[in-house]
């Protein structure tokens, strides 16, 4: 039986080996897929700056088959809920983090027996405490962004899906779709900071950083993953997009920022941004993407620069990295 003793413990054995907060959520569906003869399992990020009702839609607008009150009634009341029909039960069970409902796991099945649901809501704090000491792990304090240790895996990820779409586009063309949409590895940083520190102190530095991932957060959408490498350093790793579009808003943003703080300081970046592909290491594209960097910088400021686009018009000499380059230490 799937929910013996020695199966349940190998499965929270398996769960807290994760370090990454991707592999942590795919290893908690994939244990509850085995403990639980579930025909459904998801797990819904909550966007608490939107309100309850808009959170419970937007899930139903992906597709989801949820029960609009059951979820509803699971965020407002930040306990568990279970709905039972002729043809199925479904249970919501909320992830809190600091008394805040971030995440909420969602399984529908034929049936669920009482002991599942005990399992489900062990499993789910079982999650809920390693949640916790996972993203301290992997998120900077400052900002609440991702830090350099989270980039690697997500980086890694990314190509291996590239490489993966390749591999299907050869199998079956029909089916499959390489558009013009591509991933992309953006790095900025804030221009003169040191300065603006130097005048002004940290502390006025360090609103300018919040600021500046406000920004951030409603510029790009949740499919984007920010991080902050330190200092003013901050780097994107781009959702699937045309060329263009990906100009457009990385653009956009920089023009967002320039705002003025008080009346003292305007605020300005210099972007360097690659695409992202499967063949070449993260540090490669990483160090590419910065050498675009410095160009703007160099020539500047206050300007977005492609790799490519700056190699194709002569503007920098294409790198080419033999050695093994550790970043991210």
């Amino acid at each position: 039986m799937p929910n013996e003793p020695e199966a349940v413990l190998e499965s929270v054995v398996q769960m807290t080996g994760q370090r990454q907060l991707d592999s942590l959520a795919e290893s908690l569906v994939s244990t509850v897929k085995q403990m639980v003869n579930a025909e459904q399992v998801e797990i819904f990020k909550i966007d608490n700056d939107l309100e309850l009702e808009d959170v419970v839609e937007n899930v139903i607008k992906q597709g989801f088959q949820v029960s609009y009150g059951a979820l509803l009634e699971c965020l407002r009341s930040r306990s568990t809920v279970r709905l039972s029909t002729q043809v199925f039960e479904q249970i919501a069970i909320p992830i809190l983090l600091k008394d805040v409902v971030v995440m909420v796991l969602w399984v529908t099945s034929e049936h669920l027996s009482e002991q599942d649901s005990q399992m489900l809501k062990g499993f789910s704090k079982v999650y809920e405490n390693f949640l916790s000491i996972v993203i301290e792990s992997e998120t900077d304090p400052l900002t609440g962004l991702l830090n350099r240790k989270a980039f690697l895996p997500r980086l890694t990820k990314v190509a291996k899906q590239i490489k993966q779409e390749a591999i299907d586009y050869v199998l079956d063309p029909a089916s499959s779709d390489l558009s013009a949409k591509r991933y992309w590895l953006c790095i900025f940083d804030i221009d003169k900071f040191k300065v603006i520190n130097d005048t002004f102190g940290h502390l006025y530095g360090d609103e300018i950083l919040i600021d500046l991932v406000k920004v951030m957060k409603a510029t790009f959408n949740e499919l984007d993953s920010l991080f902050r490498f330190g200092g003013d350093e901050f780097v994107v790793i781009l959702s699937k997009r045309e060329k263009a579009a990906m100009l457009n808003l990385c653009e956009s943003f920089s023009h967002k920022l320039s705002i003025h703080h008080g009346r003292e300081v305007k605020v300005t970046i210099s972007m360097g941004i690659i695409e992202i592909n499967s063949i070449e290491e993260p540090s490669e594209l990483l160090v590419k993407a910065d050498k675009a960097l410095y160009y703007i910088k160099e020539t500047g400021r206050d300007r977005v620069g492609l790799y490519e686009d700056l190699v194709a018009d002569g503007s920098i000499i294409p790198l080419k990295i033999e050695d093994d380059i550790e970043l991210f230490q």
